[in-house]
Protein backbone atom coordinates (compact mmCIF):
# COMPACT_ATOMS: atom_id res chain seq x y z
CA UNK A 1 0.00 0.00 0.00
CA UNK A 2 1.57 3.52 -0.42
CA UNK A 3 -0.07 6.99 0.84
CA UNK A 4 0.40 10.30 -0.88
CA UNK A 5 0.21 13.74 0.32
CA UNK A 6 -0.59 15.46 -3.37
CA UNK A 7 -3.40 15.13 -5.80
CA UNK A 8 -1.33 14.65 -8.34
CA UNK A 9 0.79 11.69 -7.32
CA UNK A 10 -2.28 10.12 -6.01
CA UNK A 11 -4.13 10.56 -9.55
CA UNK A 12 0.08 9.03 -10.72
CA UNK A 13 -0.02 6.62 -8.51
CA UNK A 14 -3.40 5.11 -9.38
CA UNK A 15 -2.61 5.44 -13.31
CA UNK A 16 0.58 3.17 -12.49
CA UNK A 17 -1.37 0.86 -10.92
CA UNK A 18 -3.91 1.06 -14.03
CA UNK A 19 -1.27 0.34 -16.67
CA UNK A 20 -1.20 -3.26 -15.55
CA UNK A 21 -4.21 -3.37 -17.96
CA UNK A 22 -1.83 -2.30 -20.69
CA UNK A 23 1.00 -5.68 -19.97
CA UNK A 24 -2.01 -7.49 -20.32
CA UNK A 25 -4.20 -8.14 -17.09
CA UNK A 26 -7.84 -6.68 -16.15
CA UNK A 27 -7.84 -3.87 -13.48
CA UNK A 28 -10.52 -3.25 -11.14
CA UNK A 29 -10.23 0.05 -9.57
CA UNK A 30 -12.71 1.09 -6.43
CA UNK A 31 -13.66 4.47 -5.31
CA UNK A 32 -15.15 6.01 -2.07
CA UNK A 33 -17.57 8.31 -4.07
CA UNK A 34 -18.92 8.30 -7.79
CA UNK A 35 -17.54 11.85 -7.42
CA UNK A 36 -14.02 10.80 -6.89
CA UNK A 37 -14.51 8.08 -9.50
CA UNK A 38 -15.58 10.96 -12.59
CA UNK A 39 -12.90 13.37 -10.94
CA UNK A 40 -9.82 10.77 -11.58
CA UNK A 41 -11.73 9.45 -14.92
CA UNK A 42 -11.68 13.02 -16.46
CA UNK A 43 -8.39 13.81 -15.04
CA UNK A 44 -4.97 14.52 -17.00
CA UNK A 45 -3.89 10.71 -15.90
CA UNK A 46 -7.23 9.13 -16.64
CA UNK A 47 -7.37 10.52 -20.30
CA UNK A 48 -4.18 8.83 -20.92
CA UNK A 49 -5.88 5.22 -20.88
CA UNK A 50 -5.74 4.10 -24.39
CA UNK A 51 -9.84 4.55 -25.90
CA UNK A 52 -11.88 1.71 -25.70
CA UNK A 53 -10.47 -0.50 -22.29
CA UNK A 54 -12.03 1.63 -19.73
CA UNK A 55 -15.40 1.51 -18.76
CA UNK A 56 -17.17 2.43 -14.89
CA UNK A 57 -20.35 0.95 -12.85
CA UNK A 58 -21.93 3.29 -11.30
CA UNK A 59 -25.27 3.05 -9.29
CA UNK A 60 -26.99 3.81 -12.69
CA UNK A 61 -25.29 1.64 -15.01
CA UNK A 62 -27.34 -0.90 -17.08
CA UNK A 63 -26.69 -4.36 -17.82
CA UNK A 64 -24.06 -4.91 -15.23
CA UNK A 65 -23.90 -8.22 -15.58
CA UNK A 66 -22.27 -7.63 -19.54
CA UNK A 67 -20.15 -4.86 -17.75
CA UNK A 68 -19.15 -7.60 -14.96
CA UNK A 69 -18.27 -10.25 -17.23
CA UNK A 70 -15.88 -7.53 -19.74
CA UNK A 71 -13.98 -6.61 -16.69
CA UNK A 72 -12.22 -9.82 -16.17
CA UNK A 73 -10.85 -9.62 -19.94
CA UNK A 74 -7.56 -9.06 -20.44
CA UNK A 75 -6.53 -5.10 -21.39
CA UNK A 76 -9.92 -4.54 -19.27
CA UNK A 77 -10.09 -1.44 -17.36
CA UNK A 78 -13.04 -1.04 -15.17
CA UNK A 79 -13.85 2.06 -12.45
CA UNK A 80 -15.97 1.54 -9.31
CA UNK A 81 -18.03 3.07 -6.40
CA UNK A 82 -17.44 1.42 -3.11
CA UNK A 83 -20.97 0.18 -3.21
CA UNK A 84 -20.24 -2.64 -5.44
CA UNK A 85 -17.36 -3.77 -3.57
CA UNK A 86 -19.56 -6.74 -2.68
CA UNK A 87 -22.14 -8.92 -4.42
CA UNK A 88 -21.17 -8.93 -7.97
CA UNK A 89 -18.93 -11.96 -8.77
CA UNK A 90 -15.76 -11.22 -11.24
CA UNK A 91 -14.64 -14.56 -12.01
CA UNK A 92 -11.96 -14.74 -14.48
CA UNK A 93 -11.90 -17.13 -17.33
CA UNK A 94 -9.19 -15.35 -19.59
CA UNK A 95 -5.76 -17.58 -19.32
CA UNK A 96 -3.76 -14.44 -20.53
CA UNK A 97 -5.36 -12.69 -16.99
CA UNK A 98 -4.23 -15.70 -15.40
CA UNK A 99 -0.80 -16.12 -16.63
CA UNK A 100 0.11 -12.84 -16.04
CA UNK A 101 -0.86 -13.34 -12.33
CA UNK A 102 -4.83 -13.25 -12.38
CA UNK A 103 -7.31 -9.99 -11.71
CA UNK A 104 -5.68 -6.72 -10.14
CA UNK A 105 -7.86 -5.33 -7.72
CA UNK A 106 -6.86 -1.60 -6.58
CA UNK A 107 -8.65 0.36 -3.29
CA UNK A 108 -8.48 4.19 -3.11
CA UNK A 109 -9.50 5.05 0.36
CA UNK A 110 -9.73 3.48 3.65
CA UNK A 111 -12.57 1.88 4.37
CA UNK A 112 -14.29 2.63 7.95
CA UNK A 113 -14.93 -1.24 8.73
CA UNK A 114 -12.70 -3.38 8.06
CA UNK A 115 -15.88 -5.79 6.67
CA UNK A 116 -16.09 -3.75 3.97
CA UNK A 117 -12.27 -3.52 2.75
CA UNK A 118 -12.33 -7.58 3.09
CA UNK A 119 -14.76 -7.63 0.63
CA UNK A 120 -13.62 -5.75 -1.48
CA UNK A 121 -10.32 -7.24 -1.62
CA UNK A 122 -12.28 -10.98 -2.10
CA UNK A 123 -12.97 -9.57 -5.79
CA UNK A 124 -9.69 -11.14 -6.54
CA UNK A 125 -8.53 -14.77 -6.54
CA UNK A 126 -11.79 -16.11 -6.53
CA UNK A 127 -12.51 -19.87 -7.08
CA UNK A 128 -8.67 -20.39 -6.85
CA UNK A 129 -7.78 -17.71 -9.13
CA UNK A 130 -4.49 -16.02 -9.13
CA UNK A 131 -5.26 -11.92 -7.83
CA UNK A 132 -3.46 -8.90 -6.50
CA UNK A 133 -5.26 -6.14 -4.32
CA UNK A 134 -3.23 -2.79 -3.98
CA UNK A 135 -4.32 0.33 -1.64
CA UNK A 136 -3.41 3.56 -3.17
CA UNK A 137 -4.73 6.81 -0.26
CA UNK A 138 -4.77 10.55 -0.43
CA UNK A 139 -3.53 11.55 3.16
CA UNK A 140 -6.72 13.88 3.49
CA UNK A 141 -8.76 10.86 3.17
CA UNK A 142 -7.38 9.88 6.80
CA UNK A 143 -8.31 12.90 8.36
CA UNK A 144 -11.34 11.81 9.80
CA UNK A 145 -9.50 8.73 11.60
CA UNK A 146 -7.01 11.30 13.18
CA UNK A 147 -4.37 9.90 11.23
CA UNK A 148 -1.57 13.53 10.69
CA UNK A 149 0.96 13.94 7.99
CA UNK A 150 3.89 13.55 10.91
CA UNK A 151 2.87 10.18 11.42
CA UNK A 152 2.77 8.98 8.05
CA UNK A 153 6.24 10.51 7.76
CA UNK A 154 7.15 8.37 10.49
CA UNK A 155 5.76 5.94 9.27
CA UNK A 156 7.80 5.67 5.97
CA UNK A 157 10.85 5.96 7.96
CA UNK A 158 9.97 3.02 9.63
CA UNK A 159 9.55 4.22 12.93
CA UNK A 160 6.93 2.46 15.34
CA UNK A 161 3.94 5.34 16.22
CA UNK A 162 2.08 4.15 19.04
CA UNK A 163 -1.58 4.24 17.87
CA UNK A 164 -3.14 5.79 21.51
CA UNK A 165 -1.47 6.80 24.63
CA UNK A 166 -0.96 4.21 27.10
CA UNK A 167 -1.74 4.57 30.61
CA UNK A 168 -0.14 3.98 33.78
CA UNK A 169 -1.82 0.94 34.09
CA UNK A 170 -2.36 -2.40 32.90
CA UNK A 171 -6.22 -3.13 31.52
CA UNK A 172 -5.33 -6.89 32.56
CA UNK A 173 -4.05 -7.15 36.05
CA UNK A 174 -5.36 -3.39 36.57
CA UNK A 175 -2.08 -2.48 38.58
CA UNK A 176 0.67 -0.40 37.66
CA UNK A 177 2.44 -0.38 34.60
CA UNK A 178 5.36 -3.09 35.36
CA UNK A 179 7.99 -3.48 32.78
CA UNK A 180 5.85 -2.19 30.39
CA UNK A 181 4.85 -3.47 26.37
CA UNK A 182 3.71 -2.31 23.68
CA UNK A 183 1.55 -3.89 21.13
CA UNK A 184 1.35 -2.94 17.58
CA UNK A 185 -1.96 -1.68 18.00
CA UNK A 186 -0.56 0.86 19.98
CA UNK A 187 -2.05 -0.77 23.46
CA UNK A 188 0.43 -1.24 26.52
CA UNK A 189 0.41 -4.05 29.15
CA UNK A 190 2.82 -5.28 31.67
CA UNK A 191 5.28 -7.75 30.14
CA UNK A 192 4.16 -10.70 32.35
CA UNK A 193 0.16 -10.01 31.29
CA UNK A 194 0.62 -9.46 27.56
CA UNK A 195 3.21 -12.61 27.40
CA UNK A 196 0.88 -15.05 28.98
CA UNK A 197 -2.22 -13.78 27.73
CA UNK A 198 -0.58 -14.01 24.04
CA UNK A 199 -0.26 -17.85 24.32
CA UNK A 200 -3.31 -18.59 24.70
CA UNK A 201 -4.76 -15.94 22.20
CA UNK A 202 -2.33 -13.96 19.38
CA UNK A 203 -4.64 -11.21 19.65
CA UNK A 204 -4.75 -7.81 21.77
CA UNK A 205 -7.04 -8.11 24.54
CA UNK A 206 -8.76 -4.38 23.86
CA UNK A 207 -9.11 -4.38 20.41
CA UNK A 208 -8.83 -7.70 19.00
CA UNK A 209 -5.88 -6.67 16.57
CA UNK A 210 -3.31 -9.34 15.42
CA UNK A 211 -0.16 -9.72 17.48
CA UNK A 212 2.33 -12.40 18.82
CA UNK A 213 4.88 -12.31 21.66
CA UNK A 214 7.47 -11.25 18.69
CA UNK A 215 5.76 -8.69 17.21
CA UNK A 216 5.52 -6.97 21.30
CA UNK A 217 9.30 -5.15 22.65
CA UNK A 218 9.87 -3.41 25.57
CA UNK A 219 9.39 0.21 25.55
CA UNK A 220 12.23 0.92 28.41
CA UNK A 221 10.92 3.22 30.36
CA UNK A 222 7.97 4.35 32.41
CA UNK A 223 6.29 6.49 28.88
CA UNK A 224 5.22 3.33 27.39
CA UNK A 225 4.26 6.08 24.93
CA UNK A 226 7.47 6.93 23.19
CA UNK A 227 8.55 5.71 20.05
CA UNK A 228 9.98 2.24 19.90
CA UNK A 229 11.88 1.42 16.76
CA UNK A 230 12.47 -1.99 17.37
CA UNK A 231 8.63 -2.76 17.26
CA UNK A 232 7.73 -3.92 13.67
CA UNK A 233 4.77 -2.37 12.57
CA UNK A 234 3.70 -1.83 9.34
CA UNK A 235 2.36 1.13 7.74
CA UNK A 236 -1.28 -1.04 7.29
CA UNK A 237 -0.74 -2.21 10.89
CA UNK A 238 -0.37 1.39 11.67
CA UNK A 239 -3.72 2.68 10.00
CA UNK A 240 -5.59 -0.53 10.76
CA UNK A 241 -5.28 0.17 14.96
CA UNK A 242 -6.17 3.56 14.34
CA UNK A 243 -9.17 2.26 12.20
CA UNK A 244 -10.15 0.79 15.22
CA UNK A 245 -9.45 3.12 17.91
CA UNK A 246 -11.63 5.44 15.72
CA UNK A 247 -14.57 2.84 15.57
CA UNK A 248 -13.99 1.71 19.21
CA UNK A 249 -14.24 5.30 20.19
CA UNK A 250 -17.09 5.91 17.77
CA UNK A 251 -18.64 3.21 19.28
CA UNK A 252 -18.24 4.73 23.20
CA UNK A 253 -19.87 8.13 21.69
CA UNK A 254 -23.04 6.39 20.32
CA UNK A 255 -23.37 4.68 23.23
CA UNK A 256 -23.06 7.92 25.12
CA UNK A 257 -25.59 9.71 23.15
CA UNK A 258 -27.95 6.64 23.06
CA UNK A 259 -28.04 6.45 27.02
CA UNK A 260 -28.37 10.68 26.62
CA UNK A 261 -31.39 9.71 24.29
CA UNK A 262 -32.72 7.11 26.53
CA UNK A 263 -32.50 9.69 29.34
CA UNK A 264 -34.64 12.37 27.17
CA UNK A 265 -37.13 9.90 25.89
CA UNK A 266 -37.90 9.31 29.53
CA UNK A 267 -38.42 12.54 30.65
CA UNK A 268 -40.12 13.49 26.99
CA UNK A 269 -42.77 10.97 28.37
CA UNK A 270 -43.30 12.58 31.36
CA UNK A 271 -43.90 15.51 29.97
CA UNK A 272 -46.22 14.65 27.88
CA UNK A 273 -48.21 12.47 30.27
CA UNK A 274 -48.57 15.47 32.61
CA UNK A 275 -49.63 17.77 28.83
CA UNK A 276 -52.39 15.46 28.76
CA UNK A 277 -53.63 16.01 32.32
CA UNK A 278 -52.91 19.87 31.70
CA UNK A 279 -55.01 19.76 28.60
CA UNK A 280 -58.15 17.84 30.59
CA UNK A 281 -57.59 20.36 33.40
CA UNK A 282 -55.96 23.66 33.45
CA UNK A 283 -56.01 24.15 36.97
CA UNK A 284 -53.35 21.87 37.70
CA UNK A 285 -50.72 23.72 39.10
CA UNK A 286 -48.16 20.76 39.83
CA UNK A 287 -48.52 19.45 36.37
CA UNK A 288 -48.23 22.78 35.09
CA UNK A 289 -45.34 22.82 36.92
CA UNK A 290 -43.82 19.56 35.49
CA UNK A 291 -44.39 20.97 31.96
CA UNK A 292 -43.13 24.05 32.46
CA UNK A 293 -39.51 22.64 33.99
CA UNK A 294 -39.29 20.68 31.12
CA UNK A 295 -39.83 23.33 28.82
CA UNK A 296 -36.86 25.33 30.96
CA UNK A 297 -34.74 22.76 30.89
CA UNK A 298 -34.85 22.53 26.93
CA UNK A 299 -34.21 26.36 26.60
CA UNK A 300 -30.64 26.90 25.63
CA UNK A 301 -29.78 29.98 26.96
CA UNK A 302 -26.65 30.10 25.66
CA UNK A 303 -28.08 30.76 22.08
CA UNK A 304 -30.95 32.27 20.06
CA UNK A 305 -33.76 30.71 19.07
CA UNK A 306 -36.29 32.38 16.92
CA UNK A 307 -40.01 30.94 16.90
CA UNK A 308 -42.10 31.88 13.32
CA UNK A 309 -45.93 32.12 14.40
CA UNK A 310 -48.31 31.65 11.37
CA UNK A 311 -51.84 31.90 11.61
CA UNK A 312 -54.80 31.95 9.51
CA UNK A 313 -56.57 35.12 9.16
CA UNK A 314 -59.25 34.80 6.37
CA UNK A 315 -61.94 35.11 5.89
CA UNK A 316 -63.56 31.74 6.96
CA UNK A 317 -61.68 32.11 10.52
CA UNK A 318 -64.50 35.14 10.93
CA UNK A 319 -66.40 32.65 13.55
CA UNK A 320 -63.26 31.57 15.49
CA UNK A 321 -61.07 34.78 15.33
CA UNK A 322 -61.98 35.56 19.02
CA UNK A 323 -61.08 32.42 20.01
CA UNK A 324 -58.26 31.91 18.40
CA UNK A 325 -56.44 35.22 19.58
CA UNK A 326 -57.22 34.18 22.89
CA UNK A 327 -55.38 31.11 21.87
CA UNK A 328 -52.62 32.82 20.58
CA UNK A 329 -52.20 35.37 23.03
CA UNK A 330 -51.63 32.05 25.97
CA UNK A 331 -49.06 30.80 23.87
CA UNK A 332 -46.84 34.02 23.30
CA UNK A 333 -47.00 34.38 27.21
CA UNK A 334 -46.32 31.18 27.89
CA UNK A 335 -43.37 31.28 25.55
CA UNK A 336 -42.13 34.39 27.92
CA UNK A 337 -42.63 32.25 30.55
CA UNK A 338 -40.35 29.24 29.06
CA UNK A 339 -37.55 32.49 28.02
CA UNK A 340 -37.62 33.76 31.68
CA UNK A 341 -36.82 37.05 30.63
CA UNK A 342 -33.51 35.83 28.86
CA UNK A 343 -34.37 37.07 25.91
CA UNK A 344 -32.82 34.40 23.83
CA UNK A 345 -36.63 33.65 22.02
CA UNK A 346 -37.38 35.58 19.53
CA UNK A 347 -41.18 35.62 18.26
CA UNK A 348 -42.37 36.88 14.84
CA UNK A 349 -46.32 36.43 14.15
CA UNK A 350 -47.55 35.87 10.44
CA UNK A 351 -51.42 35.90 9.67
CA UNK A 352 -51.96 35.14 6.04
CA UNK A 353 -55.08 37.22 5.02
CA UNK A 354 -57.38 36.53 2.05
CA UNK A 355 -55.46 36.43 -1.47
CA UNK A 356 -57.46 38.90 -3.48
CA UNK A 357 -56.22 41.69 -1.84
CA UNK A 358 -53.09 43.64 -2.70
CA UNK A 359 -49.76 41.19 -2.50
CA UNK A 360 -48.69 44.16 -0.15
CA UNK A 361 -51.27 43.35 2.51
CA UNK A 362 -51.66 39.33 2.25
CA UNK A 363 -48.83 38.62 4.71
CA UNK A 364 -49.49 40.84 8.23
CA UNK A 365 -46.25 40.49 9.64
CA UNK A 366 -44.85 41.51 13.15
CA UNK A 367 -41.35 42.14 13.55
CA UNK A 368 -38.51 40.27 15.39
CA UNK A 369 -38.93 40.56 18.90
CA UNK A 370 -38.01 39.10 22.47
CA UNK A 371 -40.89 40.70 24.00
CA UNK A 372 -44.41 38.34 23.35
CA UNK A 373 -46.35 41.10 24.56
CA UNK A 374 -45.64 43.39 20.86
CA UNK A 375 -46.86 39.91 19.02
CA UNK A 376 -49.90 40.31 20.68
CA UNK A 377 -50.81 43.43 20.32
CA UNK A 378 -50.32 42.77 16.55
CA UNK A 379 -52.43 39.93 16.79
CA UNK A 380 -54.84 41.47 18.70
CA UNK A 381 -55.43 44.45 15.95
CA UNK A 382 -56.06 42.03 13.14
CA UNK A 383 -59.74 41.93 12.35
CA UNK A 384 -61.19 39.57 9.76
CA UNK A 385 -64.36 41.53 8.55
CA UNK A 386 -62.63 43.11 5.86
CA UNK A 387 -61.65 40.13 5.06
CA UNK A 388 -65.52 38.98 4.83
CA UNK A 389 -66.05 41.89 3.08
CA UNK A 390 -63.99 41.19 0.26
CA UNK A 391 -65.11 37.76 0.01
CA UNK A 392 -69.07 38.96 -0.62
CA UNK A 393 -67.50 41.29 -3.11
CA UNK A 394 -65.43 38.80 -5.43
CA UNK A 395 -68.57 36.04 -4.62
CA UNK A 396 -70.94 38.77 -6.66
CA UNK A 397 -68.58 39.92 -8.93
CA UNK A 398 -68.37 36.55 -10.27
CA UNK A 399 -72.14 35.55 -9.99
CA UNK A 400 -72.91 38.52 -11.84
CA UNK A 401 -70.02 37.59 -14.47
CA UNK A 402 -70.77 34.17 -14.71
CA UNK A 403 -74.80 35.27 -15.51
CA UNK A 404 -73.86 37.19 -18.09
CA UNK A 405 -71.83 34.85 -19.89
CA UNK A 406 -74.61 32.03 -19.68
CA UNK A 407 -77.25 34.95 -21.48
CA UNK A 408 -74.32 35.84 -24.09
CA UNK A 409 -73.89 32.08 -24.56
CA UNK A 410 -77.92 31.51 -25.02
CA UNK A 411 -78.11 34.29 -27.22
CA UNK A 412 -75.61 33.16 -29.50
CA UNK A 413 -76.39 29.48 -29.82
CA UNK A 414 -80.06 30.84 -30.64
CA UNK A 415 -79.30 33.25 -33.45
CA UNK A 416 -76.82 30.39 -34.67
CA UNK A 417 -79.80 27.92 -34.55
CA UNK A 418 -82.22 30.22 -36.61
CA UNK A 419 -79.29 31.27 -39.25
CA UNK A 420 -78.47 27.50 -39.74
CA UNK A 421 -82.70 26.80 -40.13
CA UNK A 422 -82.87 29.86 -42.72
CA UNK A 423 -79.99 28.46 -44.69
CA UNK A 424 -81.77 24.62 -44.44
CA UNK A 425 -85.03 26.18 -46.22
CA UNK A 426 -83.39 27.75 -48.90
CA UNK A 427 -81.53 25.54 -49.88
CA UNK A 428 -84.51 22.87 -49.35
CA UNK A 429 -86.55 25.37 -51.77
CA UNK A 430 -83.74 25.73 -54.42
CA UNK A 431 -83.28 22.15 -54.88
CA UNK A 432 -86.98 21.59 -55.40
CA UNK A 433 -87.27 24.63 -57.92
CA UNK A 434 -84.38 23.20 -59.62
CA UNK A 435 -85.69 19.84 -60.03
CA UNK A 436 -88.81 21.02 -61.44
CA UNK A 437 -87.49 22.87 -63.71
CA UNK A 438 -85.05 19.73 -64.44
CA UNK A 439 -88.30 17.58 -65.01
CA UNK A 440 -90.53 20.33 -66.74
CA UNK A 441 -87.92 20.36 -69.42
CA UNK A 442 -87.04 16.81 -69.72
CA UNK A 443 -90.87 16.47 -70.56
CA UNK A 444 -91.30 18.86 -72.84
CA UNK A 445 -88.11 17.39 -75.28
CA UNK A 446 -89.22 14.38 -75.12
CA UNK A 447 -92.84 15.51 -76.53
CA UNK A 448 -91.54 17.60 -79.09
CA UNK A 449 -89.08 14.82 -79.47
CA UNK A 450 -92.01 12.24 -80.25
CA UNK A 451 -94.15 14.27 -82.20
CA UNK A 452 -90.98 15.34 -84.93
CA UNK A 453 -90.42 11.38 -84.68
CA UNK A 454 -93.72 10.60 -85.68
CA UNK A 455 -94.16 13.49 -88.62
CA UNK A 456 -91.02 11.78 -89.86
CA UNK A 457 -92.46 8.01 -89.79
CA UNK A 458 -95.39 8.82 -91.22
CA UNK A 459 -93.84 10.82 -94.26
CA UNK A 460 -91.25 7.86 -94.46
CA UNK A 461 -94.34 5.43 -95.05
CA UNK A 462 -96.62 7.69 -97.13
CA UNK A 463 -94.09 8.70 -99.85
CA UNK A 464 -91.33 7.47 -102.00
CA UNK A 465 -87.85 7.94 -100.64
CA UNK A 466 -86.90 9.65 -103.88
CA UNK A 467 -90.18 11.98 -103.16
CA UNK A 468 -89.25 12.26 -99.69
CA UNK A 469 -88.54 16.05 -99.53
CA UNK A 470 -91.36 16.95 -101.57
CA UNK A 471 -93.50 15.01 -99.41
CA UNK A 472 -91.93 16.53 -96.28
CA UNK A 473 -92.78 20.02 -97.69
CA UNK A 474 -96.64 19.60 -98.73
CA UNK A 475 -96.75 17.93 -94.83
CA UNK A 476 -95.42 21.27 -93.79
CA UNK A 477 -98.14 22.80 -96.19
CA UNK A 478 -100.80 20.87 -94.97
CA UNK A 479 -100.40 21.33 -91.33
CA UNK A 480 -99.85 25.49 -91.93
CA UNK A 481 -103.48 25.59 -93.56
CA UNK A 482 -104.52 23.70 -90.35
CA UNK A 483 -103.43 26.24 -88.14
CA UNK A 484 -104.68 29.14 -90.47
CA UNK A 485 -108.24 27.28 -90.05
CA UNK A 486 -107.26 26.78 -86.87
CA UNK A 487 -106.55 30.41 -86.15
CA UNK A 488 -109.38 31.74 -87.64
CA UNK A 489 -111.68 29.69 -86.20
CA UNK A 490 -110.69 30.95 -82.75
CA UNK A 491 -110.52 34.40 -83.71
CA UNK A 492 -114.27 34.64 -84.94
CA UNK A 493 -115.46 32.56 -81.18
CA UNK A 494 -113.33 34.92 -80.05
CA UNK A 495 -115.27 37.96 -81.88
CA UNK A 496 -118.79 36.50 -81.10
CA UNK A 497 -118.01 36.07 -77.46
CA UNK A 498 -116.32 39.58 -76.46
CA UNK A 499 -116.64 42.98 -76.80
CA UNK A 500 -113.18 44.50 -78.01
CA UNK A 501 -113.59 47.30 -77.64
CA UNK A 502 -115.57 47.56 -74.17
CA UNK A 503 -113.07 45.14 -73.15
CA UNK A 504 -109.73 45.59 -73.47
CA UNK A 505 -108.47 42.75 -71.44
CA UNK A 506 -110.55 40.21 -74.01
CA UNK A 507 -107.77 40.88 -76.73
CA UNK A 508 -105.48 39.33 -73.85
CA UNK A 509 -107.33 36.49 -73.43
CA UNK A 510 -108.56 35.95 -77.22
CA UNK A 511 -104.74 36.07 -77.82
CA UNK A 512 -104.41 33.10 -74.98
CA UNK A 513 -107.07 30.85 -76.56
CA UNK A 514 -105.57 30.81 -79.98
CA UNK A 515 -102.25 29.94 -79.03
CA UNK A 516 -103.65 27.45 -76.94
CA UNK A 517 -105.96 25.86 -79.79
CA UNK A 518 -103.05 26.50 -82.32
CA UNK A 519 -100.53 24.01 -79.92
CA UNK A 520 -103.73 21.86 -79.81
CA UNK A 521 -104.35 21.73 -83.58
CA UNK A 522 -100.34 21.06 -84.04
CA UNK A 523 -100.10 18.36 -82.09
CA UNK A 524 -103.08 16.93 -83.16
CA UNK A 525 -102.24 16.98 -86.94
CA UNK A 526 -98.84 15.68 -86.17
CA UNK A 527 -100.10 12.49 -84.07
CA UNK A 528 -102.75 11.95 -87.41
CA UNK A 529 -99.98 12.38 -89.65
Amino acid sequence: MSVHKNEDDFNNAIGLEVAKAVEGRAVLVFFESEARLEAWRDSAYGSRVPPGTMDSIKSDTRNIDMKVLKATHSGSITLLSREHGRGLDFHSTDKTVEQLGGLHVVQTFLSGELSEEIQIRGRTARQKNKGSFQMVLHITDLDKFGITVEEIELKEKGIFVPVISVGPECTICHDALEDPLTLCCGHGFCRGCITNWLQTKCECPLCRAPASVGAAAASGGAAASAAVPSVRQTMYEFLHARRAVFLERSSETRREQAVCAKEMHDDTIVFQTELVKLAKNPQLAQAKAKCLKFLVGRNVVKGTCRLMCLSDATGSMVDVWKKTQKSIRIMLERVAEISGGSGNIQVKWVAFRDYELHRSKVLQVSNWTDDPARCVAVCDAVSVALCVAVCVAVCVAVCVALCVAVCVALCVAVCVAVCVALCVAVCIALCVAVCVAVCIAVCVALYVALCVALCVAVCVAVSNWTDYLAALSDLFVCIAVCIAVCFAVCIAVCAAVSNWTDDPGSLVRFVGVCCSVYCSVCCSVCCCL
